[in-house]
C-alpha cells in the first residue's frame, strides 16, 4: 500500500495543528491554575468561630445596649455652624 504525497500533507498538517492546539491548552491550564491559587481561600479557623458566636451569645443575653445620649444645645448664637 502506498500512501499519496497528499495525505502525508494532510497527516503533516493535522499533527501541526493538534500539536498548536495541545500547546495553546497547556498555556490555558496553566493560566487556570494560577488564577486558581490567587482565588483561593483559606481555611475556616472553626474554633474562632465557635468563639464568635459564644461572644455574641453572651452580649445579646445581657439585653440591648442603652439608648444613646442626646447632643447637648449648641451655644448661644452658634446655631447652624455645626455639622
Amino acid at each position: 500500500m502506498f500512501v499519496r504525497a497528499e495525505q502525508v500533507r494532510c497527516s503533516v498538517a493535522e499533527g501541526i495543528g493538534r500539536r498548536a492546539r495541545l500547546e495553546d491548552l497547556e498555556g490555558e491550564k496553566r493560566e487556570l491554575e494560577a488564577r486558581h491559587e490567587r482565588l483561593k481561600l483559606p481555611a475556616v479557623d472553626w474554633e474562632l468561630v465557635d468563639a464568635l458566636v459564644e461572644n455574641f451569645e453572651q452580649v445579646m443575653a445581657n439585653g440591648p445596649p442603652p439608648p444613646p445620649e442626646e447632643a447637648p444645645p449648641p451655644p448661644a448664637g452658634e446655631e447652624g455652624t455645626g455639622p
